[in-house]
């Protein structure tokens, strides 16, 4: 059976509208990426030299000064609890939300994360997926419905591996039918504080989708997906690395190149890849298809999703105005926690614009 035609070749990944873009990783001022420090106020944002630091201050500061006021409430509700004798962070991790003295370090946590949201770099990413898995870990109960914003953080910083593992062990942990926009979860399965919060290491990436049935939120789908075309893009680019400098240069050369193409750490991590014209073209082929199906099942739970993630932001509101509230509501969490994600891998889009037609 043919694949889905998702793409004829890389090249032809230039859709989207424009709306690619970059995470920043660098000084925010200039394109330097060693020797960096962070802000000493907000530690979100990294710059080369203080004085490029103080060039971007009139344009920081207010948000500077928002993400400084936060880590201040968190450091001072941390050292409250650390100071009583009950010894909180010893005795009752994973209950915390349980706790009426604790309750108030992870809101001011979750405040923190919530206002690092408005810088965009890879400093602030870093610094969110940190706080909202220490966050998952000290409250099992998870009212922030944190574990659906993990695997998007963990694709924008290209840990892709820790991502599908993130997601094949927390679909087991997950009731079969679920409302995203309900925040207060009472889960049984959070409360074994015996469970780590991610008991997966090292699955399969490439494997079959079959096994995230019609039980699985669409919420693990959707970066389920957009992992399945990362993978896909790499072994595209080490095709097309093989017949570039393939028969141009020696065996043991070529192979020191391509070890440098891919992006993601699940496809360097596989030697077999770069060996194998075979294993490549094979794998390249099953993914096409798992993401055809991924992209099926995703429209079929909620038709709209699709074309609120392809059109830009101001075409929506026909979509709004065609749908129902709750909704309209799902369409526009899905797309807040994951748009970032998508748009930061070039070509993504593409895909799904070419598939939709």
């Amino acid at each position: 059976m043919e694949p889905p035609q998702l793409f004829v070749s890389m090249s032809d990944l230039t859709l989207g509208g424009g709306t690619e873009s970059i995470l920043p990783s660098g000084c925010a001022i200039c394109p330097k990426q060693e020797d960096l420090h962070p802000c000493p106020s907000c530690v979100a944002i990294r710059y080369c030299s203080d004085h490029h630091r103080k060039l971007d201050r009139p344009s920081h500061r207010l948000i500077c000064e928002a993400i400084r006021s936060c880590r201040t409430d968190v450091e001072e509700e941390s050292q409250r609890l650390r100071q009583t004798p009950e010894s909180y962070f010893n005795i009752n991790t994973g209950i915390f939300w349980e706790l009426p003295e604790t309750t108030k370090y992870l809101v001011a946590l979750a405040m923190l994360v919530q206002s690092f949201r408005q810088i965009k770099h890879k400093a602030s990413i870093e610094l969110q997926l940190t706080h909202i898995v220490h966050v998952l870990r000290l409250g099992r109960r998870d009212f922030m419905g944190y574990r659906y914003q993990v695997p998007a953080l963990m694709l924008r910083l290209h840990k892709d591996q820790e991502c599908y593992d993130f997601l094949k062990w927390w679909i087991h942990k997950i009731p079969s039918k679920i409302n995203i926009n309900i925040r207060l979860l009472s889960l049984p399965s959070m409360q074994n504080l015996n469970l780590p919060c991610v008991g997966c290491r090292n699955e399969n990436p490439f494997e079959p989708v079959n096994f995230f049935s019609d039980k699985i939120p669409i919420t693990t789908l959707i970066p389920l997906t957009l992992l399945k075309i990362k993978l896909l893009f790499d072994l595209e680019r080490l095709e097309l690395s093989t017949s570039i400098f393939g028969l141009r240069l020696p065996a043991e050369i070529s192979i020191l190149i391509m070890e440098h193409v891919p992006i993601s750490n699940a496809v360097a991590g596989d030697n077999g890849f770069i060996a194998s014209k075979k294993a490549r073209r094979t794998t390249i082929t099953r993914l096409k298809e798992q993401i055809h199906l991924l992209y099926c099942e995703i429209k079929d739970r909620n038709p709209h999703f699709w074309s609120a993630m392809v059109y830009p932001v101001h075409q929506r509101e026909s979509i709004a105005a065609n749908s129902l509230p709750r909704t309209v509501s799902e369409v526009q969490t899905l797309v807040r926690w994951n748009y970032e994600s998508w748009i930061e891998t070039p070509g993504a889009i593409a895909v799904m614009q070419n598939l939709k037609g």
